[in-house]
């Protein structure tokens, strides 16, 4: 191939890269706004490697001191399996979503045409060529579209796990408090159980009791001990279950604070089913799925039209020593597969 035919060829390419130019900018202002976004919301984003950061470590109950329902709440954030089990869900969503943003990729080719089998290709038509598929019919809005409402469903399950999660873990704390306070009820009784038995016993022993008043209180304090056995288990239990609900924290159950929740106030009926109908995250998330669904089938809907090849080619014809230029157009004839929206 000839110097004009490189460089014919070469000014086609520069020409249709330059149309398309500003539409890749536009797309990667996509992808550095959604990685901003997930940045923001504390979702792990893969590096140039591929690899994702690990759960914040950094997060952990205070060393010292009480610790309160808040602190409990906060190392959950960062550190719990299921939240992060759910932000994956909506990370994968939104690389969907910027998938959806970028335009299909041209496709170069080189084609030599009218080969001489006796004079081989000193006369042949040789063309260097660039194929770019125009989408029509809406496509890349609807597939991006489709993304945007799976990864608000997604976003919303992350509330939605996060508001069960810190309702496991609120009563998980109030357990352990009401154990404690009931363990210290029991040993103050067994205590009591002590001293009426030694009484009791002395008693006996003085011959001025009968047997009966000593295997009362022996009975009651076996009783109050196999009470005690089984309030260590049940705080066990419940210990073990808010470090697994913190993702593996050790929680030093004698350290929680104690302080009383808040006086409730009596809840008017009506107002609280608007409440949970406006806000309630299983509820939002219902309705986030319902967005999903729809814009997942106007997706389908608008896939129904094939894309346009639109192609632009520059070469050199050998045997008359001359340049020449391609232009043409093609698209998918739906004979067979008809792309119709099923769903």
């Amino acid at each position: 191939m000839t110097k004009r035919a490189r460089a014919a060829g070469t000014c086609v390419m520069l020409a249709i890269a330059a149309g398309l130019s500003g539409c890749a900018g536009d797309r990667s202002a996509t992808g550095r706004r959604i990685v901003s976004d997930l940045e923001r919301d504390r979702i792990a984003v893969p590096d140039d490697a591929g690899r994702t950061q690990s759960a914040d470590t950094g997060a952990d109950l205070p060393a010292s001191g009480p610790i309160t329902l808040a602190d409990l709440l906060r190392v959950a954030e960062a550190r719990s399996p299921r939240l992060a089990s759910a932000r994956s869900g909506v990370g994968m969503a939104a690389g969907q979503r910027w998938q959806a943003s970028l335009y299909p990729n041209p496709r170069a080719d080189v084609a030599a045409e009218d080969i001489s089998l006796r004079d081989g290709a000193s006369g042949a038509k040789t063309t260097i060529g660039l194929t770019q598929p125009i989408v029509i019919a809406g496509r890349l809005g609807a597939a991006e579209d489709a993304a945007r409402a799976e990864q608000a469903a997604r976003e919303a399950e992350v509330e939605l796990r996060r508001r069960e999660l810190f309702g496991e873990i609120a009563f998980e704390h109030a357990r352990l408090l009401s154990i404690a306070a009931q363990r210290r009820l029991h040993e103050e009784l067994r205590r009591l159980a002590d001293r009426t038995l030694d009484a009791a016993q002395a008693r006996f022993d003085a011959r001025a009791a009968p047997e009966t008043d000593v295997i009362r209180p022996r009975i009651e304090r076996h009783r109050i001990d196999a009470a005690l056995g089984r309030l260590g288990h049940e705080h066990a239990a419940a210990k073990k279950r808010v470090s697994l609900l913190l993702g593996g924290v050790d929680v030093d159950a004698d350290r929680l604070d104690p302080a009383p929740l808040a006086t409730p106030i009596a809840l008017d009926a009506e107002a609280l089913e608007a409440t949970v109908r406006r806000s309630h995250p299983a509820l939002a998330l219902q309705d986030r799925e319902i967005d999903a669904a729809a814009a997942r089938l106007a997706r389908v809907r608008a896939e129904r039209t094939p894309d346009l090849d639109v192609r632009v080619a520059a070469g050199y014809r050998g045997e008359e020593d001359d340049t020449i230029v391609e232009i043409g157009a093609g698209m998918a004839l739906p004979l067979w597969d008809a792309g119709r929206a099923t769903c």
